[in-house]
Formats: structure tokens, sequence, C-alpha cells
């Protein structure tokens, strides 16, 4: 015996059930079905915004019965079947009759007379039995129809806010003998753990893209070179349902508003900052983080933040950092739906122009059993400017701090965590080193750790010194591989 649903858009095979071991399907659902007025559901698999509460809302279960595609139940003439159908989740909105069960579009010989209400169905309940006068008449295996299916039924559920599932039973109606059983289950429906009818997805298509802005190294890093970070746009989601069947659209949208936090603002000007839809609201130009909104969304709206750089006496050094934001969006009152929450996401990297080294991580202070040295070489006569950017610090001083570099000796410089430290102005305990080179000509550089061990132990940490991603930064976003290895 097969069922199509159409509350649920995965196709799955049978169970075996029953004396004549014959086989139930469940196929995605029939297209006529018996009409349920008033609603606007359609066919096809149901998917309701995760931001309602189903908790009393009324939808259509509809389904196809027939023998498995290619079989027939072969029960014999003059066989009364019974179907008992039960589901959770939901009682019935109304009683059931007659009308409710109808021979499927093309079936040749199965009849209305044929098929009928037995039992139960009632208004609050959760089972219904439907009687097959002639289980023989009613299981063509014709391919015409939409696999063998012989008969539809529908009835209209209020939800209670739970999972929705359903199970059915097919059995002789003399002697109660199953002739075939099966539940709706996962996409094989090989007898996994059983699946919810109703899916449920957010309202929110929300995408981002990742940018990078480069500070300049003329005028002491004040300016930008690239002031772009990423993007990110709100959309309604795509086929997912408001209450009344209808789709979610951008019109349901209310309010936007995108939270982008910096690590540290020196040089920023905040509420200069613009995101194309989303309209700053910054009270200063040290807010942080800074608010970008969209109210009375009428459509879909994206931007991509632009960084604006303090000026004239205002202007100072802009320090490398990753920015990431997070959001909310409010929808209409009338779509019946909660705020959508958008959880933080990184949407771009400030780097300085030069060379940046991935990740060195764990790297320990001078109070460290272990000392860390790192080796740069492809340098020029003289030194270039220098930071250090500490993240994941144990001692709470992530930042980036500025470091001077010896004269290169023969192109090379060595640093120690000894040195970070001093930049850094403290025992950082341990954290994620990253070095720059603050001199756009410096393609060549390359930057490597060794690690030396109180017993004299040397260590080049193998892959850490290869680009990938073994010294790819906290960020999402894979190591930048600029200079060559790290």
């Amino acid at each position: 015996m097969k069922m199509n649903k159409l509350l649920a858009g995965v196709a799955a095979a049978a169970l075996m059930g029953g004396a004549a071991s014959a086989q139930i399907e469940i196929y995605q659902g029939p297209t006529d079905a018996p009409d349920l007025s008033g609603a606007p559901f359609g066919t096809g698999n149901l998917v309701f915004a995760s931001e309602l509460d189903l908790d009393g809302v009324t939808v259509p279960l509809e389904f196809d019965v027939g023998a498995a595609t290619g079989t027939q139940w072969a029960t014999g003439a003059n066989v009364e079947g019974l179907l008992e159908v039960t589901f959770s989740g939901g009682v019935l909105d109304r009683s059931l009759d007659d009308d409710d069960i109808e021979p499927a579009s093309g079936a040749a010989s199965c009849t209305d007379a044929l098929l009928s209400v037995d039992s139960d169905g009632a208004a609050g309940q959760n089972t219904v039995t439907f009687r097959i006068a002639d289980l023989q008449v009613c299981d063509e295996a014709q391919s015409a129809l939409n696999g063998d299916e012989n008969f539809v039924f529908a009835f209209p559920v209020i939800l209670d806010g739970t999972d929705v599932s359903v199970s059915m039973t097919l059995t002789r109606a003399s002697n109660g003998n199953v002739i075939a059983t099966d539940t709706w289950e996962s996409s094989s429906n090989n007898g996994a753990t059983d699946e919810a009818l109703i899916d449920q997805a957010s309202a929110l298509a929300f995408s981002t893209a990742t940018g990078t802005a480069t500070v300049a190294t003329g005028a002491s890093f004040t300016t930008f070179s690239d002031s772009t970070l990423g993007a990110a746009q709100v959309a309604a989601a795509a086929s997912v349902l408001l209450a009344d069947g209808s789709a979610v659209v951008d019109g349901d949208m209310d309010d936007a508003a995108l939270f982008c936090t910096f690590d540290n603002v020196t040089g920023l000007e905040q509420d200069g900052h613009s995101f194309g839809g989303f309209a700053n609201a910054a009270t200063d130009e040290a807010s942080n983080p800074v608010t970008f909104a969209a109210t009375g969304l009428a459509a879909s709206t994206s931007g991509t933040l632009v960084l604006s750089p303090l000026t004239g006496a205002d202007a100072a050094p802009i320090r490398a950092q990753d920015v990431f934001c997070s959001g909310s969006v409010s929808w209409d009152t009338a779509s019946g739906l909660s705020d959508t929450s958008i959880p933080s996401f990184f949407i771009g990297r400030i780097r300085r122009e030069g060379v940046q080294s991935g990740l060195f991580e764990w790297t320990g202070d001078s109070f460290a059993a272990t000392r860390s040295v790192f080796r740069i070489t492809g340098l020029g006569a003289t030194a270039p400017s220098a930071s250090v950017i500490l993240t994941n610090s144990t001692n709470d001083m992530d930042g980036e701090y500025d470091i001077t570099l010896s004269t290169p000796n023969n192109g090379e410089v060595i640093l120690t965590n000894s040195d970070i430290a001093s930049a850094v102005g403290g025992a950082f305990g341990r954290a994620d080193v990253q070095i720059a080179l603050h001199d756009s000509a410096l393609g060549g550089a390359v930057i490597r750790r060794l690690l030396v061990g109180t017993n004299g132990t040397l260590t080049d940490f193998g892959n850490e010194n290869d680009d990938g991603d073994s010294n790819a930064p906290t960020a999402p976003q894979a190591n930048d591989g600029l200079g060559g290895s790290n």
C-alpha cells in the first residue's frame, strides 16, 4: 500500500507488514485530494516558519493510498478492508464524512460508493478508520496514476505545537488480519526513526560575504587604501509558510538591525561608516558596537560595510583587527512571526599594507617554559615598522601592539617571546600571535617560528610553517598566505 503525503517532501520506501507481506510507500502528495475549503496550502512539502507558534494552527493532511508501485494487495474478490489512520501532534478540526475520501483521478473501477468513514473521525479526535468495500476493485495497478494510488483522503488538523506523525494499518474487515502497515519515517523509510510530517525553517534568508579593508602604510596608518569590508543581505526565505498557508515575502519584514563590533576603534570614525541600505545609527565617533538599521522594509535589503577613518587632528593609526557583526529582524505584526536573531558572523578583516603572518598558536610570554623564536627573512637593509597582534590571550591582553625590529642582518631579523612581551607591556600568558610587517614592498618576506625547549630541543612546528589550515586565523577566513610561508 502506498501513501503520498503533502506535508513532507521526502520520498520513502516501504516497511513490510502483515500476513500478505504487502508494502506501503509514502511519497510527495496527490494533486487530487478532496478540496479543503479555505486551505490555500496547495500541494507539495509544507515548511512553516520557525518563528511561528504552530500551536492552534489548522493545516490539511492529505494522502493517496494504493498498493506499492507495480504490485497489488492480492486479497481476492469481495474482501472488505479497514484503513485505520492515527496521527499525533494535533486533533481533527471537524468531523469527517464520506466526502473526505474519494477515488484517485484515473481510477477506473474504484468509486465513491466503495469508500466511506467506518468509525472515529470526530472533531477533537486523532484517529479515523475508512472502509473500502472491495479491496480488489480498489486495487488498480495503473501506470497512468501517480504510482498506483487508487483513492485519496484529506482532513484538517489543529496542531498542538508538537511533532506531527502518522501511522496507517490496512486490515481485513472480516477477521482483523493485517494486510499492510507503515508509519511516516525518514527519507529512506526503511525502519529509521519516525520523522515529523511538518517541517519548520527560518523565515529569514540571511547571506553574507567577507572582505578585507587595507590600511595604507603612508600617513602613519591613518588612511585606507581600500576601506571596504564584507556585505550582508536580509530577505524572506523562499517557500516558507505563514499560518494561513501563504508564503513569507520580503514585505513581511518590518525592521532589521546589524550590530558590528570592533576590537579597537582607534583611528576609526564609527558614526561615519556606511552599510548600503542599513543606516548608521551610531551616536558618536567612538560608538562600539555600531548599529546599522533598516526600518519600514518593503523589499530585501543589502549593503557593503565601508569604513571611515578619522581625519585632521583626530587622525590616529588604525589597528589591524577582525570585525564581527550580529543582528535581528522584526516582522510585521500581521505575519504572526516572532523576531529573528542573527548570530555573530565574521564580516571582514582590517589589515595594514605589507606582510601579515598566519596564527602562531599558543605562543608563551617570557615566563613560559618553552621559548618561541621568530625568524623573519627577506627584508631589506632597514627594518620595516611592525606590530604583533594577540588573540585568545590567557591574560586578557588581546590587541595590536607596535614592536621595534632590529636592523636586519643579511635581510634577517630574530624576535623572541620576550621581545613580544616587552611590546605588549607585560606578561600576556599564552596567546595566538600574528606578526605584521608594514611595508607594501615586502612581498617576499617569510616569517617562521622555532620553539626551544628547556632541555635544548628545537622544533620548527612542521606544518605550522606551511600555508594551510594548520596556521589559519581564528576568524572564519582562510590563512591569507601573504609573504610565502608563515
